[in-house]
């Protein structure tokens, strides 16, 4: 095997990953694909369970741990992937049966009987602002309703910053940067969003 697309056995296809056809044709967005694809990965044998947690789904996936849990709330209403309930313990996740589900629901995600009506525009928002009252708990809803949506990008980068600098005061990991705690997150905020309003004009 060599890299060279010159060689005679370039021609041969890497399998990094077998996706099949039906797979392909779910209709799911990039992160449910990415999720799906994670939790498959991780639900090896002998038990064919996937014991991942959130935080270690969101790290390596890179995706937003509330966004995490609403795609598998999403995927498991679907029932693309069922629930294993532990009393008194966490919940696992295994794969549903290929086959089974072709022939109970088939490739069109109209057909699937799901009670979970939000969307994932909608819950990107409700994601937004759970996260902006954990650094700003009485942040009045009308002062950034307009910001986040009119400049939705320049919104969740600023909130990310403050977080991030919220979180490096709070935490005795970064003692080292000799970081005081942030005594006024929403000034934080506007001092932020001056800033980054200014560099991305």
């Amino acid at each position: 095997m060599t890299d060279d697309p010159r060689h005679p056995d370039s021609n041969v296809k890497p399998w990094w990953v077998m996706v099949s056809k039906e797979f392909d044709e779910l209709g799911l967005t990039k992160a449910e694909f990415r999720i799906f694809c994670h939790i498959s990965r991780r639900a090896g044998p002998p038990d064919f369970l996937c014991h991942a947690g959130i935080k270690s789904m969101a790290r390596i996936t890179r995706t937003h741990p509330d966004y995490v849990r609403w795609i598998i709330r999403h995927l498991i209403g679907r029932k693309l992937i069922l629930r294993i309930k532990r009393p008194g313990q966490s919940s696992h996740l295994r794969l549903c049966d290929k086959f089974s589900w072709l022939a109970k629901y088939g490739t069109d995600a109209d057909k699937v009987d799901t009670s979970y009506e939000e969307t994932a525009g909608e819950s990107a928002v409700a994601i937004l602002w759970g996260r902006l009252h954990a650094v700003l708990p009485t942040a009045p809803r009308v002062r950034y309703e307009k910001r986040m949506k009119e400049h939705r990008h320049l919104f969740e980068s600023v909130l990310a910053e403050v977080e991030h600098r919220v979180k490096r005061g709070q935490s005795g990991r970064y003692s080292s940067d000799k970081l005081d705690l942030v005594k006024d997150p929403a000034g934080l905020f506007e001092f932020t969003w001056k800033q980054f309003s200014e560099a991305n004009r």
